[in-house]
């Protein structure tokens, strides 16, 4: 998306520009990945101050600069060599230039035709990515990119987007109210997905009512017209509550929008039953598409994966696209590169590392997989999950029950983790130290793979903090090094 000193004037203060305008190709907040004709955006904060690094950037090729007019004595310096746009906020002035130019472009290009906005406590990102998967069957996609979820990572995403974008799919993160409104707001999305409303942030919320007050934000970005669609999780006792749902809609000021469901129930519009696993993924029957059933494949394990596939496969024929190519592209989707889960085939051993954050929801989706997995030995390693609050104890000891069906043996690392031990009716371990949580690890593949020749399954989940992507990396190197690999 092109940039220019006279967009920034008009989209950020309101001010039309009479001078000779310049135009910046790319837009960062660090200064390390300025380049020629960029553009940086100083963005303060309590550790690092981007205005501290202006020079630097400069110095790496940027030419306009977007700075707090507090810190603008510390800039003059660089008034004659650079062109920098003063504003009260650069944090909230990112959001209104990304919404400027986005809503030019929707204008002048009629792209893109779709925006696509998802949220929810648990699956964002790969429903995001099956959605532009989905989407892609029908032209060229445009999405978010790691974890750019946030009020900083939102406005970067739409930057990045080129201009011949037909679909755009961006996933909107949230740790408080007010959050996703921001983003909704800044996006304008055609399509709302709301995944779930599960325990994450109740620490910040207080209340899974709250959660779901603040990710029907969502709708405050679109038009309230028959037009716009909010596609919500049937299965889910919040979303699915609709006298509740309604009423925060109508305090949100969108009663005239379409309500569509996706789930299990037979009432939902988009309906799936009939799940089985098969050698290469799953399958499963699905209603709402056509006047017919149809039937779906998918090339990862999970039901929770089955949901996902579904609402894409829904987003695509509500944008017009045809559903068997949908269906043909989803069936192609795998999640290699996932930062949530990656799951390492060596051999005899399977390591599902699904390290980036952990909620009971996800927990237990995870657990499932692992249930679900073909090895004579499997093994829950599970770390603490934070930010539950007053539900914390509650939720530790219910994931350590659920771990009781789907794994033989459990390593538990963390103060919080020692609850899990107390529900798990198997042979299970706890430790408070990463090290040792690995060498379990090692013990049982020693025991079982090298002793006994068992096949084995390994889940490692917890949350970000307690670094169990280092357990997943040092068991997927263990096993590679007794294969010989």
């Amino acid at each position: 998306m092109q940039i220019t000193l006279k967009k920034m004037y008009k989209y950020i203060n309101n001010i039309e520009y009479a001078g000779a305008d310049i135009v910046a190709q790319g837009v960062c907040v660090d200064s390390r990945k300025a380049t020629a004709g960029s553009m940086f955006v100083a963005l303060p904060g309590e550790k690092v101050d981007g205005h501290s690094y202006v020079g630097k950037a400069i110095e790496n090729g940027a030419t306009l600069i977007l700075a707090q007019i507090d810190h603008r004595e510390d800039l003059t310096q660089y008034e004659n060599i650079a062109h920098i746009v003063y504003t009260d906020n650069t944090l909230l002035a990112m959001g209104k230039l990304a919404g400027g130019l986005l809503r030019e472009q929707e204008t002048t290009r009629g792209l893109p035709r779709k925006k696509i906005a998802v949220t929810g406590s648990v699956g964002k990102t790969t429903t995001k990515e099956m959605i532009a998967c989905s989407l892609a069957a029908g032209g060229k996609v445009h999405k978010t990119q790691g974890n750019q979820n946030s009020e900083i990572g939102f406005p970067l995403t739409i930057f990045d987007m080129p201009e011949d974008t037909e679909y755009a799919v961006c996933e909107m993160g949230m740790r408080g109210l007010g959050q996703v409104e921001y983003l909704t707001k800044i996006f304008r999305p055609n399509i709302g997905v709301v995944t779930n409303i599960g325990t994450s942030h109740m620490e910040l919320l207080g209340s899974r009512e709250n959660i779901l007050r603040a990710k029907l934000e969502i709708v405050k970005g679109m038009e309230n017209t028959p037009e716009s669609i909010l596609l919500l999780n049937g299965d889910d006792d919040m979303l699915s509550d609709t006298t509740l749902v309604n009423q925060i809609l109508s305090e949100y000021g969108a009663t005239d929008i379409t309500i569509k469901y996706f789930g299990m129930r037979q009432d939902c519009n988009f309906r799936y039953y009939n799940v089985t696993d098969h050698q290469d993924g799953q399958e499963f029957l699905l209603d709402g598409l056509t006047n017919q059933t149809t039937t779906v494949q998918i090339s990862i394990p999970g039901v929770h994966n089955v949901a996902n596939a579904t609402v894409a496969i829904a987003c695509a024929r509500m944008s017009e696209i045809d559903a068997a190519k949908a269906i043909a592209a989803i069936a192609e989707y795998n999640n290699e590169d996932s930062l949530r889960q990656k799951i390492h085939r060596l051999g005899n051993v399977t390591i599902i590392d699904d390290t980036y954050n952990a909620s009971p929801e996800s927990m237990n989706a995870a657990l499932t997989v692992l249930r679900n997995m073909d090895a004579d030995i499997k093994v829950a390693v599970l770390a603490d999950m934070l930010e539950l609050g007053s539900f914390s104890r509650k939720a530790h000891e219910q994931v350590g029950q659920t771990a009781s069906f789907c794994s033989d043996y459990m390593i538990a690392y963390g103060d919080l983790a020692e609850l899990y031990t107390k529900k798990y009716k198997n042979t299970s371990y706890h430790t408070d130290e990463l090290h040792d949580a690995k060498g379990l690890v090692f013990s049982l593949i020693d025991i079982f793979m090298v002793e006994k020749g068992n096949s084995m399954a390994f889940l490692i989940k917890g949350s970000n903090a307690m670094q169990m992507n280092e357990v997943a990396k040092a068991a997927v190197t263990y096993v590679n090094n007794i294969r010989g690999k």
